[in-house]
């Protein structure tokens, strides 16, 4: 198992099991916020790395995702996940 399954299976899990405390500590190094897409929508929502795509966002006006520390933390390789789902959805979708 590569180094982002594990993490990405490790991402999984921290949700499925509740783990509010791991979450918590990612959404304070999460910077969705000060993405281009994100600012102006309305959105509140975070880490759609690992959660799901946005239905508020619509247009991808720039992605900050590569230089988040989440991105950083957890060896994402995918962009854009507010608009095109998270990193282990992107990954079926593409093999």
């Amino acid at each position: 198992m590569s180094n982002l399954d594990e993490a990405i299976k490790k991402f999984d899990e921290a949700l499925e099991e509740g783990l509010e405390d791991r979450i918590d500590d990612l959404k304070e190094d999460c910077i969705c916020e000060t993405c281009p897409s994100y600012a102006g929508t309305g959105e509140t929502s975070l880490l759609f790395c690992g959660t799901d795509m946005s239905d508020t966002i619509t247009e991808e006006q720039g992605c900050t995702c590569g230089i988040c520390p989440v991105y950083q933390k957890l060896g994402l390789t995918r962009n854009y996940f507010c608009t095109r789902g998270p990193e282990a959805s992107q990954r079926e979708a593409t093999g």
